[in-house]
């Protein structure tokens, strides 16, 4: 497992040379072919097995990473909310939510704020739990247990200036 969770590298937005080949530069030339390791061990069998149960926790650990690395113009909270649900295909049940995030726009008074500040705030404040919320409540509830749990700000006691 730590072999393969150590090998992550989100390459997505990078752009490499090229050679005088056409062919790109650098070390990431073979990332198309992952690396092929053999382990040898006494019981091949429960070993398989063994790592089976951890294949659905390092696909999600994978699949988490690229979230956070993905820019927000590119996922808003409706495309995070789809992305994150790919856990069920990979076997991860969620068992417990929390909504975390949260941002504050420029500390400037009200009418001064961008319109896309509070867009963004709205988005990641408000949608992103919504829509979080909506994505895994439906397992939580034919399974009959998990929790969800919102983490709110200390920013609603703060003054903005006037």
């Amino acid at each position: 497992a730590g072999i393969l969770l150590r090998s992550y590298s989100f390459d997505k937005y990078k752009t490499r040379k090229e050679r005088e080949n056409g062919k790109p530069e650098g070390k990431k030339d073979e990332a198309a072919k992952p690396a092929k390791i053999t382990i040898h061990c006494a019981d091949p069998a429960a070993a398989k097995k063994a790592f089976a149960s951890e294949g659905a926790v390092i696909d999600g650990v994978l699949l988490a990473r690229d979230l956070v690395n993905e820019p927000a113009n590119a996922l808003g909270p409706v495309e995070f909310a789809a992305r994150a649900r790919e856990l069920e295909a990979l076997g991860v049940e969620v068992d417990v939510l929390v909504n975390n995030a949260g941002i504050l726009s420029t500390r400037a008074p009200f009418q001064d704020i961008e319109p896309t500040e509070l867009d963004a705030m709205i988005d990641v404040n408000l949608k992103a739990p919504m829509h979080l919320t909506r994505a895994f409540l439906p397992g939580m509830v034919s399974r009959r247990r998990g929790h969800l749990i919102y983490v709110g700000s200390s920013g609603g006691r703060a003054a903005y200036p006037s």
